[in-house]
């Protein structure tokens, strides 16, 4: 999990216990595909994540369907 947030930085997800990574490590070596959580701020995701986009990165969204986004 990548978030910009610096107090996240370091935590933990509740439950699962998954690292959240600063937003630097998910720039180094772009994934495949990425989960968008904050599906309710998308489009400003997108229009940020641009070098993403041209890395042939692809995003998940689970809401309100399953969808791969390109």
């Amino acid at each position: 999990i990548s978030d910009t947030t610096p107090i996240k930085q370091g935590r933990f997800t509740p439950g699962m216990h998954i690292p959240v990574r600063p937003y630097e490590e998910f720039t180094k070596n772009f994934p495949e595909y990425a989960l968008l959580f904050a599906w309710n701020h998308a489009q400003e995701i997108f229009e940020k994540e641009v070098k993403f986009k041209y890395a042939k990165g692809k995003w998940i969204s689970y809401v309100p369907n399953v969808d791969i986004i390109e």
